[in-house]
């Protein structure tokens, strides 16, 4: 009889599960699995910091040689100033021309990343030319007597933004945005800001003349905010081809290809601007946030995003990728949907100030990287 129950209780404990060693041994791998899975994460974590730490030290390092090779520009320009205006006859001759601007246009668009390329694709771009009144001696409120008369002008400028050396320049060739992918040309054959001498040439609408202020309030800008202003130059009929009409001006297929984007805005996006409406000042108020909505809406028509951002959403097929640009004292975001050509603004936020004092001047975004230097106006 007691062998019996001893045989039963043996088979009794076969039978039964998970078996008390099992039981401990399922224990113990848990725990070393929660500890390898607890140190996983803490190794990605830490591999994670350091991937950003290097990225903000690259990033700051690349602006750090940025602001260093604008200063070196500016003190080559200055040197050619000093030599000028102290007539000192042992200075060696500067091997440029001296020009001085006659003052600075204020706009909506503080980063050169988001500016429009051309002034004719934004209309509704207003910006404020600001003479300078200690520039010259004959730049006074009657230097502007008669200049109201005129519907547009020519402003030339200076491309005070360019981060690059002239004589560094070793490429003859860049590559336009609207040029199919690897199509490469002339930089004669462009508009790109990176030229022999860093002056443009925009062609703007004179909306209002304020001589006693020497103010002049223009439309279709495509400049960055406080870039010098070299002249201006009233636009008369003669500048235009005479036989324009007749289509016998003649352009590249990559300068005449359409590749605007059609935009819509969020309810969201409308009530953020209609919110923060007062950091549209100066140049936009609430009475005209139909009309810098309208800017806004031309500017992400032209696609703004880098081409490394175009080129990482076509590879990851993020259609609803978020993409930012500022505006005045905003931030746009918006959605491109590049297999249907459309985009869509969603939010608007407020502008977080320049985290370098420069960087304003230079018109730098927070994300700056070296292929702007590719960007063709």
């Amino acid at each position: 009889s007691g062998a019996r129950d001893a045989m039963a209780a043996r088979w009794w404990a076969a039978l039964s599960w998970p078996p008390p060693h099992t039981t401990v041994w399922l224990a113990a791998v848990a725990a070393v699995g929660s500890a390898a899975i607890f140190e996983w994460r803490r190794v990605v974590r830490d591999l994670r910091a350091a991937l950003e730490k290097e990225r903000r030290l690259r990033l700051e390092e690349r602006r750090g040689r940025t602001r260093a090779e604008v200063a070196l520009r500016n003190i080559k320009k200055q040197t050619a100033l000093l030599c000028r205006d102290n007539n000192n006859e042992d200075a060696p001759a500067p091997k440029m021309l001296a020009v001085r601007p006659i003052g600075i246009i204020r706009t909506p668009f503080p980063k050169r990343a988001g500016t429009p390329r051309q002034g004719g694709v934004a209309p509704s771009a207003r910006g404020l030319i600001c003479l300078d009144r200690t520039a010259f001696r004959n730049l006074t409120p009657d230097a502007l007597d008669g200049f109201a008369e005129y519907s547009h002008c020519w402003l030339i400028f200076e491309f005070h933004a360019n981060t690059d050396d002239p004589s560094n320049r070793t490429q003859s060739k860049v590559q336009p945005p609207r040029a199919t992918r690897g199509q490469r040309v002339g930089w004669l054959a462009t508009r790109t800001p990176h030229r022999a001498n860093p002056i443009g040439l925009s062609l703007v609408r004179v909306a209002e003349v304020r001589a006693k202020r020497l103010e002049i309030a223009v439309e279709g800008v495509d400049l960055c905010d406080g870039t010098p202003v070299l002249d201006l130059k009233p636009y008369v009929p003669w500048d235009a081809p005479r036989d324009s009409s007749s289509g016998s001006v003649r352009v590249p297929a990559w300068v005449a290809s359409d590749d605007a984007l059609t935009v819509s805005w969020s309810p969201r996006a409308e009530a953020d601007l209609l919110e923060r409406a007062s950091l549209l000042r100066p140049l936009y108020n609430e009475a005209s946030r139909g009309i810098a909505q309208a800017a806004i809406t031309e500017l992400v028509a032209q696609d703004p995003r880098s081409k490394r951002e175009k080129q990482l959403a076509t590879q990851k097929k993020q259609q609803d990728s978020r993409f930012n640009v500022p505006f005045a004292g905003l931030e746009v975001y918006f959605a491109v949907d590049d297999a249907r050509g459309t985009a869509e603004v969603v939010e608007v936020r407020s502008r977080r100030p320049a985290t370098h004092e420069g960087d304003d001047f230079l018109c730098l975004s927070s994300a700056y990287d070296e292929e702007q230097d590719e960007v063709v106006r």
